[in-house]
């Protein structure tokens, strides 16, 4: 039982700066800076916005420098928790190990740049997740703040940990609780979020 909450607890860590990048748009305020829609207004061969006005460039890179943040925050704290050598171990099994390793290159022994680079992979990853959401909602003729259930949870997640798996590729088990868990806190912060008034709509 302690091995299988180690697991969990590595795993929730690994993600957690994606749930940042996720999150960190709603928390930027509502200034005119950076603040333009990512699509720059443009429509669809169907005549609707290709994402809308609710996918900003403030939103992307401030929702991506978050993730960065965090992540080196985390390294930097890791050797209090068998985090870091289960990452170690991982990122040992991964594709840019195998091609870099070889020539000599282990970016990976600087703790700075290995947790600016997976959290620039996790947060990206994260947003276009996010971004990839609202590009289908469109086509489906949802507008902003409809609900999309399943992707509107679970689009965000998936695409970060496809963006890392090269580098880490993380045990397919951790679905098992991290699909469930992410439901949950999406529920739980939307609903939050809305109750303070930071968003529209509780979803």
């Amino acid at each position: 039982m302690t091995e299988l909450i180690k697991l969990i607890i590595d795993g929730i860590i690994f993600i957690f700066p994606a749930f940042v990048a996720n999150a960190a748009p709603v928390f930027l305020g509502k200034g005119e800076r950076w603040n333009a829609p990512i699509d720059g207004g443009r429509v669809w061969k169907d005549g609707r916005r290709v994402l809308g006005n609710g996918k900003t460039i403030r939103g992307f890179v401030g929702g991506t420098l978050s993730s960065m943040i965090v992540c080196v925050l985390i390294l930097a704290l890791a050797n209090q928790f068998s985090y870091s050598l289960a990452l170690m171990g991982y990122i040992e099994q991964g594709l840019l190990y195998s091609i870099l390793h070889p020539l000599g290159i282990d970016f990976w022994t600087n703790k700075v740049f290995l947790g600016l680079f997976l959290g620039f992979l996790l947060g990206c990853g994260s947003l276009i997740g996010d971004l990839t959401g609202s590009f289908i909602k469109r086509r489906y003729g949802l507008q902003r703040g409809e609900s999309f259930p399943f992707m509107d949870q679970l689009g965000f997640i998936f695409m970060a940990l496809l963006f890392v798996f090269p580098v880490i590729p993380w045990p397919l088990y951790w679905l098992i609780f991290l699909v469930p868990l992410t439901l949950i806190l999406h529920i739980v912060l939307n609903l939050g979020s809305y109750i303070i008034g930071m968003q529209e709509v509780p979803f």
